[in-house]
């Protein structure tokens, strides 16, 4: 591989449905980057800021947010982030290790897939950066579902994790995500999937 200093800006995205351990991989993938010099930059949607801190909000409440308000804060969450974020990072040739973006948005909030699609190509005519490389944790939503209903109270499960809308999300992002997206296997232990992942993308540098 190339000598750090002349690597290339990269824009890795990890999308996946909750229970995927998504998040724990990008930690992973993270710490392996780090121990070989390389620049890493590690961000998330919703973001941190403003608008993400609503969107995180209203999600948490018991009651169903107004989809075109959720619609219009993430895609304003966004492009702050793009702004913000992405680009700056892009332009200092960091590596991007993201966890999420408007993949998750059209899986999450489209209807059918065909509404998802809509959201896709929304985002897309907003000319935000593109990934170059996407990567999805598969794992079925019958064992996403029980991971979650291990990490949160049965109260918070029956609100919002029932296994009909994860089976929905996931049938969604099969739908929409582009044929070039890598799949990892979300059953095999963090440590052999970071593994995985880090490989693929120093094979892409």
């Amino acid at each position: 591989m190339n000598n750090p200093s002349s690597i290339k800006s990269l824009f890795v995205l990890f999308e996946g449905i909750d229970g995927s351990g998504k998040t724990t991989i990008i930690d992973s993938v993270n710490t392996l980057l780090s121990k070989e010099a390389l620049p890493v930059t590690v961000l998330r949607e919703p973001t941190s800021g403003r608008h993400g801190q609503k969107l995180r909000t209203l999600l948490a409440e018991k009651t169903e947010p107004d989809r075109a308000l959720l619609l219009d804060l993430f895609i304003t969450d966004r492009l702050e982030d793009v702004t913000l974020n992405i680009k700056p990072a892009l332009e200092k040739k960091q590596i991007i290790l993201m966890d999420r973006y408007y993949y998750s948005t059209a899986a999450y909030q489209g209807r059918t897939v065909i509404d998802a699609r809509k959201i896709v190509e929304q985002n897309q005519k907003l000319a935000v950066p593109e990934p170059d490389m996407i990567f999805f944790l598969d794992i079925t939503p019958e064992t996403a579902f029980k991971r979650v209903t291990e990490r949160r109270s049965s109260k918070d499960i029956e609100c919002f994790e029932k296994i009909e809308r994860m089976q929905h999300i996931d049938e969604i992002y099969r739908a929409i995500l582009p044929e070039t997206t890598r799949f990892l296997n979300a059953g095999l232990s963090p440590e052999v999937i970071a593994g995985q992942a880090v490989s693929m993308i120093k094979d892409f540098l």
